[in-house]
């Protein structure tokens, strides 16, 4: 996917819906995934774009960059 990003980590209620969405969200891109994540109580999700920077939603744990 040519979405500009190359790496996406999600936190979610399961490991089945995690990995779901991160391929959603890598496939959507930084933008469509902030707008898809507004509909996802308790899903939080860490970006890395392919400059080397990145964007968390607010609650996601375990990854202090």
């Amino acid at each position: 996917a040519q979405s500009g990003l190359i790496s996406v980590s999600v936190q979610a209620s399961s490991a089945t819906l995690a990995d779901a969405l991160s391929t959603a969200f890598f496939v959507l891109g930084e933008e469509g995934s902030r707008e898809l994540l507004k509909k996802l109580p308790g899903v939080e999700v860490l970006v890395v774009r392919s400059d080397g920077t990145h964007w968390q939603s607010g609650a996601f744990r375990g990854i202090g960059l």
